[in-house]
């Protein structure tokens, strides 16, 4: 794994590493808060991925926050290719239910069953 950015000198802290696990998949993995100061990055490595690949793991399970601009991006991200999230703990489903973006997009609580998954139908939840 290769970290294609991370600074350090931002609150908590944004880092983004790109890996593909298996032919036709490319991982994002986030770690840190995807904020109004951070978004581009992350927006810049989802298009990096998606020029890899059309289907897109975005790993959120160790990211601490998304904000309204973050949100966007994934959905601009999941009009154009296959985008699937992995939320786990608390904050991250969290912000995915309470905006709907959880019917909307392709989530799933780990790696391993986000990528043996590739076509998940969001539920109208």
């Amino acid at each position: 794994m290769t970290a294609l950015f991370s600074d350090p000198d931002f609150a908590g802290g944004l880092s983004c590493t790109l890996t593909g696990p298996s032919p036709g998949v490319t991982v994002v993995t986030v770690v840190g808060e995807i904020d109004t100061a951070t978004v581009p990055d992350v927006a810049r490595t989802l298009d990096e991925a998606a020029a890899i690949s059309g289907r897109v793991v975005l790993d959120l399970s160790r990211a601490a926050f998304l904000s309204c601009d973050a949100l966007r991006v994934l959905h601009r991200a999941h009009e154009r290719i296959e985008l699937v999230i992995v939320a786990s703990g608390r904050v991250i489903p969290r912000t995915l239910a309470v905006t709907g973006m959880d019917g909307l997009l392709s989530v799933y609580p780990d790696l391993v069953t986000a990528i043996e998954h590739p076509r998940h139908t969001p539920s109208a939840s």
